[in-house]
């Protein structure tokens, strides 16, 4: 359950009301309480947006901060075609995934792995930094055939102009980092 709405409430609101007001204020919260956050902004700071006092959720930044119509995203189908595709043309005869780069399951576990990797920022560089350092083979052997699936399979994203949702949020890091929308603010970022 989200924080904000139990005990840390009145310790959220005394410390938001405590900045000088001419100071930008966000509070960022999950989906599904925005509407309880900004309501509760809203009774003490007499509204939201023109005070300087912001609600986001997640949802929201990506939709105000990332131009979404630029490009298409790609649709669960699609990703599975071309996580098929760069696994042909990726994994070779001296990759240990050789064998089983056809199978459905080992195609599934792949689309995961890929997800996985880029919710944590784990980019091909990384991976082949980390390859060569490890002395066993078989581990250097499977992490230099991800990082090219990897880097086989955001190239062609980016050629083809398309977006995988699971880049958003990093997307959504680099620009907020680059316009400066929250240079001198304070921002709460609620449990989730």
């Amino acid at each position: 359950r989200c924080g904000l709405f139990k005990d840390e409430a009145a310790d959220y609101i005394k410390r938001m009301k405590e900045i000088p007001e001419n100071k930008k204020v966000v509070l960022i919260v999950p989906d599904q309480y925005s509407y309880m956050a900004e309501k509760k902004m809203s009774e003490v700071f007499l509204g939201t947006g023109l005070n300087q006092k912001y609600v986001y959720t997640f949802s929201q930044m990506k939709r105000t901060f990332l131009n979404l119509n630029e490009k298409l995203y790609l649709k669960q189908s699609g990703k599975n075609m071309l996580i098929r595709y760069v696994a042909d043309r990726a994994i070779d005869e001296d990759s240990i995934f050789y064998s089983s780069k056809q199978s459905s399951g080992f195609l599934e576990n792949l689309n995961s792995l890929i997800s996985e990797l880029k919710r944590y920022c784990i980019t091909k560089d990384l991976l082949i930094e980390n390859a060569e350092k490890s002395n066993n083979k078989i581990l250097k052997n499977k992490l230099i055939t991800i990082a090219s699936v990897l880097g086989e399979f955001d190239s062609l994203l980016e050629e083809r102009l398309f977006l995988d949702a699971d880049d958003d949020f990093t997307r959504l890091a680099e620009v907020i980092l680059d316009n400066g929308y929250f240079k001198d603010s304070y921002v709460w970022v609620d449990k989730f």
